[in-house]
């Protein structure tokens, strides 16, 4: 496969992470708030899991190779941050129209809108999940030896 067509893997997480926050931001419109926030919570662990599937593809038809550092880092920020980013803007452009609150019997009070900017740093931080897992994690174990230029 040649070099420029691993350009489909970042594309394919972006695409489907933007999908599930679409579907997960509408959540907040059509279900009770209650119901909408498990939603959310499962959209992102399967944002997780496809970044982390993503970035590990790519890590091994790249060749990644063993030492290869600074490669592990960038290609693991590549798949995760904009998969994620684009979760976040995608949940917040749909789940704007939301916002019925809901009592539980308990006593609590579940809203029915998302502040994203309150949750962005949170996300994030689970994010950072993928990113050290995918490119450096795959750097730990390659099976290929560090790749080496050629010098002129």
């Amino acid at each position: 496969m040649h070099p420029k067509h691993y350009t489909i893997f970042p594309l394919s997480a972006i695409f489907t992470s933007t999908i599930l926050g679409l579907i997960s931001g509408s959540s907040f419109i059509w279900s009770p708030p209650e119901r909408a926030w498990d939603h959310l919570i499962a959209a992102f662990l399967w944002v997780l899991m496809v970044t982390t599937g993503t970035g590990l593809a790519r890590s091994f038809l790249t060749r990644l190779g063993r030492n290869e550092w600074r490669r592990g880092w960038r290609l693991g920020f590549e798949i995760a941050f904009p998969a994620t980013t684009c979760f976040l803007l995608a949940l917040a452009l749909v789940s704007a129209q939301g916002g019925a609150t809901a009592t539980l019997a308990s006593g609590m009070i579940v809203n029915g809108r998302p502040n994203v900017l309150y949750l962005a740093p949170l996300f994030y931080s689970m994010a950072a999940l993928p990113m050290v897992l995918t490119g450096p994690g795959f750097v730990l174990t390659s099976p290929y030896r560090e790749r080496v230029e050629p010098t002129p």
